[in-house]
């Protein structure tokens, strides 16, 4: 077991880590977050994304509380469209030699891949992430709660959890974490 805990990750391929804020769990899409790493979680590319009419008409009370004040600077898209076109359009150029990861990818980020391929099934289908890793089953598999508390994993001090680019960063940290043999 000692020798699987030091190869947690394979060594092939590097990381597309992404994290999606949404107007509610089922709700609009708001903002999208993916930072892209080599296989040794070295980060080669940051990209954080929002859609502004779906900002502007967000309606949970949780997210107006929690997520729209914290959405901080990003590359404005416009509208759900247009993010899953900009995300979309960075994963083909990254799923060759790149496995998605989220943290607990069900529903939002899954939804999210979905509603990419939907935009053009016939020529899409095939592309979505598969497989997608789900950092919850990282922790799963160390025998650690896949609920537990994401900054106390991380080891970073404080921040922004709800801001994607945030979210995509803890995540990220807690992979070194794992990888490093630390959790």
């Amino acid at each position: 077991m000692e020798d699987f805990k030091n190869d947690f990750f394979l060594k092939d391929k590097g990381y597309f880590v992404i994290d999606c804020e949404t107007d509610g769990l089922y709700g609009p899409f708001l903002t999208a977050a993916v930072i892209v790493t080599d296989p040794k979680l070295n980060v080669t590319g940051r990209y954080y994304y929002g859609a502004s009419e779906t900002i502007t008409k967000a309606e949970n009370p949780w997210v107006l509380e929690h997520v729209i004040p914290i959405l901080g600077d990003y590359e404005d898209c416009r509208t759900e469209a247009g993010l899953y076109e900009k995300v979309w359009n960075l994963w083909l150029e990254c799923r060759t030699d790149h496995y998605a990861v989220a943290d607990v990818n069900f529903p939002v980020e899954n939804r999210f891949f979905t509603e990419c391929v939907k935009m053009d099934r016939p020529a899409s289908e095939q592309l979505a992430p598969f497989p997608f890793l789900d950092l919850s089953g990282f922790l799963f598999q160390r025998g650690i709660d896949p609920l537990a508390p994401r900054l106390e994993l991380s080891g970073m001090e404080e921040g922004s959890q709800h801001n994607a680019l945030f979210d995509v960063e803890m995540t990220i940290a807690i992979m070194k974490n794992l990888r490093e043999n630390k959790l």
